[in-house]
């Protein structure tokens, strides 16, 4: 009886051990994705219009500064904040640019996506992570992944893993828009609310005050929106979040606005994948724009 005891603790011993290396060369990889643990002196945090708008190795050749691509698919104004926070808490230094992702559903109650903190599971072992995780997710779920640790990885973040082991980071999307079938949205031009619900505006004010402590300079983008899809938003609701950000762009030192809603972009159906998201060659064109920017200021 004792022998089997032994053996079976010896088993649990082992699936503890594996388990454990299998998720330190997982998140090594992770971490190295979105450069995590870096001291990069660039910071771009956003959704997927982020990941989709700007290339990471063409802003590092370009400005020879090491970039930390901080960004996911569907994540909110809370999602982000608790993203930042996360970031920061690794750091040891102060970040010289943080670019923030801004567009007319920065301040809406709308989720994009549902469970997005399975995104950030690997990284439960942070305090400002494990808060957020625990907050989303039931107690036995929280312990299994707690203990398992590589429960924490679906197939993404898996992939994800592979490619930051690989350094692989660019939009491969090369589809571009089929303008015909989007003669439908001019029905919808002028007809989509652009909220702007106090409780984000506060919460947009405390994640700005949290970059603001740990960066010197933050960028504002407006990400680019292709043009049809851009005049469904109801006008006067689009002025008063635009002059939202010009105003608190003027009255906080070392907060600028840049806002890729241009023409040059936003005009050519063959710089999009989709009408909220940049192709690999928009994605060069939206780049060739924030270097330009950041040369400026």
């Amino acid at each position: 009886m004792i022998i089997w005891i032994k053996r079976l603790l010896l088993i649990v011993l082992l699936f503890f051990l594996v388990d454990f290396v299998i998720s330190v060369v997982l998140l090594r990889g992770v971490n190295s994705y979105f450069g995590l643990n870096s001291n990069a002196e660039i910071l771009i945090n956003g959704s997927s219009m982020s990941i989709a708008g700007f290339n990471k190795g063409k802003i590092e050749g370009a400005t020879k500064k090491k970039v930390a691509f901080y960004s996911r698919n569907g994540v909110s104004l809370s999602d982000r904040s608790s993203m930042l926070e996360h970031y920061f808490n690794l750091t040891t230094q102060k970040t010289e640019i943080a670019v923030l992702e801004v567009n007319p559903l920065l301040f809406s109650e709308r989720y994009t996506a549902a469970n997005v903190f399975m995104l950030f599971l690997p990284f439960m072992d942070d305090p400002a992570m494990d808060s957020f995780i625990r907050s989303e997710i039931d107690i036995k779920q929280y312990w299994v992944r707690k203990l398992v640790r590589t429960s924490r990885y679906d197939l993404d973040l898996f992939s994800l893993a592979i490619k930051g082991h690989f350094g692989i980071s660019e939009n491969k999307k090369n589809q571009v828009l089929d303008t015909i079938p989007l003669e439908g949205l001019k029905r919808e031009f002028n007809s989509i609310a652009v909220e702007f619900n106090r409780e984000k505006v506060k919460q947009f004010e405390n994640t700005l005050a949290l970059t603001k402590n740990h960066s010197n300079k933050i960028i504002l983008v407006n990400m680019p929106i292709f043009e049809a899809k851009m005049k469904t938003f109801k006008n006067n609701d689009y002025q008063v979040f635009k002059s939202f950000l010009d105003n608190y762009v003027k009255s906080h030192e070392g907060v600028l606005f840049l806002d890729l809603n241009i023409p040059d972009i936003t005009a050519n159906p063959n710089y999009f994948s989709d009408p909220l998201h940049l192709n690999a060659s928009g994605q060069e064109k939206a780049s060739e724009v924030l270097l330009k920017f950041i040369g400026l200021n």
